[in-house]
């Protein structure tokens, strides 16, 4: 159990907590159109973020 403490580090908590806080006010805002497209363009850009963060690194970094 402690080894999956270690594992987890502040960066991926902070990226996945981004993306569901986006994800919920992309439900709160759906009515108001420039607004939704504001959330979805973070939310693309944000998980285009956490991609390119996560898959170059080698297995033994993460």
């Amino acid at each position: 159990m402690m080894t999956i403490i270690k594992r987890i580090k502040f960066q991926y908590l902070f990226s996945f907590g981004l993306l569901i806080v986006l994800s919920a006010a992309l439900f709160v805002f759906y009515g108001d159109e420039q607004t939704r497209n504001l959330i979805i363009g973070a939310l693309v850009m944000n998980f285009g973020q956490i991609t390119g963060s996560f898959f170059p690194k080698k297995h033994e970094d993460i």
